[in-house]
C-alpha cells in the first residue's frame, strides 16, 4: 500500500459505488481529530481496494502502524486510542491475520468528513 504515500494532493477517485475518495495527504490537518484522520485513511484504502478489484471491507496488515501514525501525524498511543474507539463503536474489527475488517463504511465516511469538534458519530450498523 505504498501508493498511499505517493498520492497527488488534488487527486480524487470515484469508487464503483459512486463514492468520491480523496487522498489522505490532501485533507489531514493538525486540527482534525485522530478518529477522523484514521477514518479518512480507512475510507481511502477501501476505495483503493475497490479500484484494484479487492474487497473494500478488508484492510490488510501490509501497512505498518508506524507508517500509518506518521502519515496521520499521530503518535502510536493516539493511533491505538483511535483504533480502539472505532472498534468500540462498531466501525471496525481486528482480524486474526492482523488486518482490519470495516464493519460500517458509511459510518467511517461520516466520521472522516465531520468537522473536528471532538464528537464521535455512533455506528449505524445493526446487529443481525
Amino acid at each position: 500500500m505504498s501508493e498511499l504515500l505517493n498520492v497527488q494532493p488534488n487527486e480524487t477517485r470515484v469508487t464503483s459505488d459512486g463514492a468520491t475518495v480523496m487522498p489522505p495527504a490532501s485533507v489531514f490537518t493538525e486540527t482534525a481529530d485522530a478518529v477522523s484522520r484514521l477514518s479518512l485513511l480507512l475510507v481511502y484504502v477501501a476505495g483503493q481496494n475497490v479500484l484494484k478489484g479487492r474487497d473494500a471491507s478488508v484492510i490488510s496488515q501490509d501497512l505498518p502502524c508506524g507508517v500509518v501514525a506518521r502519515l496521520l501525524r499521530l503518535d502510536m498511543d493516539e493511533l491505538e486510542i483511535a483504533i480502539g474507539r472505532l472498534g468500540a463503536s462498531g466501525h471496525i474489527q481486528s482480524m486474526a491475520d492482523g488486518g482490519l475488517k470495516l464493519l460500517d463504511l458509511a459510518g467511517l465516511r461520516r466520521l472522516a468528513f465531520q468537522s473536528a469538534n471532538g464528537s464521535v458519530i455512533p455506528s449505524t450498523r445493526h446487529a443481525a
